[in-house]
């Protein structure tokens, strides 16, 4: 299953080994039409050998710059980037894309299911289970597991599967976990808060169980579970609106709904400032309803420009520059860059909600965000990065009245031409 992950994260399609660098240029003159980001690309030299977190940091400013925020909003944009800064935002997440990107250009070991047993037999999570009890979990995960770990079924012998994945930890956590998965065929155990605890636990990769420092490849460990099921951010999100804030009377709050559409698209997994999620997705009355209505939509303006331009649009040209290189050399300065920046440490990534709620809270979880469940499913077009054209095209969230409004509002500063499509 060559370049799933290319696909998902960058929407890059029909690129043959060897031609990065110009399909890269293509797709940037094509969907993106900017001339300064494409002059920019092409004057753009970067070797193994230079600081790759200068390169990144360059990258990252030049493509900011050509964010174009609405004029009148831009005194709202700017207090609002003046509290989240952006570009921290950017680092680590273009960081572990990339060596995502250029891991699979590696050609990953190929194992039998016994072999994959044998192999993360280690892992914390992971004591008692063997080779009939993860046979079992292969006939009831969703299909779509099987593309995006490369998973191939023979026809016949004991060993009926050929498992080529940088990820085999990761994905046998997920057979070991599928009783409690958010993709379980019954609605009560995917919308679950504590199957969804459960289920993120048992897939965290050593050094989140340890609490040590992480290497780059548990980082990118992490990001595909987060990015596949956003339990870290949802449990996040409950403990933070639902059992702490949810007395107040919210003015132009988003849906649930939309705050799924727009983090299982987003390519952001790694949030330094998690309260940002509680004070602009979830605002409270304030003395002008208009005003707050561009502020929330503001928000989420900035959050779809993360998705359909910002993260790509980096993640292309670092990859399209990077991919004629050695991907072992490259990944060793990718790590380099990882230390530098400080994100092998623990102590930054988003915090896990380890205050369990109680029966009648846990009852609140379930109903409100069955929209991050798929019971007996998995969408990877629901986790795939969308252009401006799928974006502005794609169905209205579900929700209150006032949430549309606000979803609605970002749209049209996205794209004018947004009325033309509905």
């Amino acid at each position: 299953m060559e370049h799933t992950f290319l696909k998902l994260f960058t929407g890059l399609t029909n690129c043959p080994d060897g031609e990065e660098e110009e399909a890269v240029r293509r797709d940037l003159k094509e969907t993106y039409q900017s001339e300064k980001i494409l002059e920019f690309y092409r004057d753009l030299q970067i070797t193994p050998e230079q600081n790759m977190a200068d390169v990144i940091i360059t990258i990252a400013n030049q493509v900011f710059s050509g964010l174009m925020v609405p004029y009148r909003c831009v005194d709202l944009a700017d207090a609002m980037l003046r509290y989240w800064d952006l570009m921290s935002q950017m680092y680590p997440n273009l960081i572990v894309i990339t060596a995502i990107l250029i891991r699979e250009r590696i050609p990953s070991p190929e194992q039998t299911l016994s072999e994959l047993v044998r192999n993360t037999m280690d892992a914390p999570q992971q004591h008692k289970w063997q080779y009939n009890e993860f046979s079992r979990a292969m006939s009831i995960i969703p299909p779509s597991m099987f593309e995006l770990f490369s998973v191939e079924k023979k026809s016949s012998g004991r060993n009926t599967f050929n498992i080529k994945t940088h990820y085999p930890e990761l994905f046998g956590s997920i057979l070991y976990a599928q009783g409690h998965a958010p993709f379980a065929s019954h609605l009560t155990t995917a919308c679950s808060y504590l199957s969804n605890q459960r289920f993120f636990e048992h897939c965290l990769p050593h050094s989140f169980v340890s609490g040590e420092p992480h290497s780059l490849k548990e980082l990118e460990h992490f990001y595909l579970l987060e990015r596949l099921f956003r339990l870290d951010l949802k449990q996040y999100i409950f403990q933070e609106y639902f059992l702490q804030l949810r007395k107040q009377e919210p003015t132009w709050s988003l849906s649930i709904e939309a705050v799924a559409d727009i983090l299982f698209h987003s390519p952001l997994v790694f949030f330094e400032m998690p309260e940002f999620i509680r004070d602009d997705i979830f605002a409270y009355v304030l003395c002008q309803p208009d005003l707050t209505l561009d502020q929330r939509a503001v928000f989420v303006y900035l959050m779809l420009q993360f998705e359909i331009y910002l993260v790509p649009v980096c993640t292309k040209i670092l990859y399209g520059k990077l991919a004629c290189y050695d991907p072992q050399t490259v990944l060793k300065q990718l790590e380099s860059a990882a230390a530098e920046l400080n994100f092998l440490d623990h102590y930054w990534l988003l915090p896990r909600a380890e205050n369990v709620p109680n029966r009648k809270e846990r009852t609140v979880y379930s109903k409100q965000f069955g929209c991050f469940s798929e019971p007996g499913q998995f969408d990877l077009s629901r986790r795939a990065t969308r252009t401006e054209c799928t974006l502005v095209t794609s169905p209205i969230p579900e929700g209150p009245e006032q949430s549309k409004r606000v979803y609605q509002q970002a749209l049209r500063w996205v794209d004018p031409f947004y009325e033309f499509y509905k």
